[in-house]
């Protein structure tokens, strides 16, 4: 479903199947139905999930990184590989400090300054 809802507004099935994953993990699934998401992904298979996970991304990314071409001699795809590296980071932090200063208050122990 989120695939399909990621072609409609022009962006890659694979964006919207790394949205279901956020949305089936902890982060929306595990707040609004803990006992649900439990049944689904229990304790001991949380560990085998984590390893595939992450052995999943990293070829996606081989792929991402061998899709482009780098004997191309268009002006401007040279610098295409360093910006989009720096656009995900760059979103990625400032989502992420957004994110912890809206959350500090509930989140953080009494002892953990900002």
């Amino acid at each position: 479903m989120c695939g399909g809802l990621a072609r409609r507004v022009g962006q890659p099935r694979v964006l919207g199947e790394m949205v279901a994953g956020v949305l089936l993990g902890p982060t929306l699934f595990g707040q609004v139905w803990p006992d649900a998401q439990e049944a689904v992904f229990p304790g001991e298979v949380r560990p085998v999930l984590y390893i595939l996970s992450s052995i999943g991304l990293t070829l996606y990314m081989f792929l991402v990184g061998a899709g482009l071409d780098h004997a191309s001699r268009v002006p401007g795809e040279v610098r295409r590989a360093p910006l989009l590296a720096l656009s995900g980071i760059a979103l990625s932090m400032l989502l992420g400090f957004g994110v912890g200063a809206v959350l500090w208050g509930t989140l953080s122990r009494p002892d953990v300054g900002r």
